[in-house]
């Protein structure tokens, strides 16, 4: 579990990069929102969707290729981790990162709620693998990382689809 511990921490490296961004993203939001623009979200949240995916393969492919050296290198050579492990803990993050982004607009929009849905689906998801996926205690931590990340991120974005919606058929801009 160990090794799990230490490809998870290293897997949150791109969500602190993003940092800067998510900061932006509920003033950014709230213009748009205020001034008539809430088409643009939806489209945004169209190429976000392209764009998570892509950097979920881009970091699944530098984990697999490059992860289990810097596992070592951040946590020491006693940690052998599995390419396959940190692969899919990268890509899981881009997924993540989306989840994140897409929070900050429900913020934006006022709809609190929908930030709470979110992460508790993504919780009970959790749960649900932890408790019943077969397998060893590395392999079923590891699907319910990838599994709370996914659903995080399917969940926030149909969520943020429909509230868009509404908010785009009901909007007029504020001077």
């Amino acid at each position: 579990m160990a090794t799990l511990f230490a490809v998870v921490t290293l897997s949150r490296v791109p969500l602190v990069l993003l940092s800067p961004v998510q900061a932006m993203a509920v003033p950014l939001a709230v213009e748009a929102i205020h001034g008539g623009r809430v088409a643009a979200l939806g489209s945004l949240q169209r190429r976000g969707a392209l764009l998570f995916t892509a950097a979920a393969a881009l970091l699944g492919a530098g984990g697999f290729l490059l992860g289990p050296w810097a596992v070592q290198i951040f946590a020491g050579p006693s940690y052998q981790a599995d390419p396959w492990l940190v692969a899919l803990a990268l890509g899981a993050s881009a997924f993540m990162a989306g989840a994140l982004l897409q929070a900050a607009v429900f913020i934006a929009l006022e709809r609190h709620i929908h930030v709470v849905t979110t992460w508790a689906s993504a919780v009970a998801a959790t749960v649900l693998v932890l408790v019943g996926a077969p397998g060893g205690r590395e392999q079923v931590g590891l699907a319910a990382f990838v599994t709370a990340s996914l659903v995080a991120y399917l969940v926030s974005g149909v969520l943020l689809r429909v509230a868009l919606r509404r908010r785009s058929q009901t909007a007029a801009p504020r001077p």
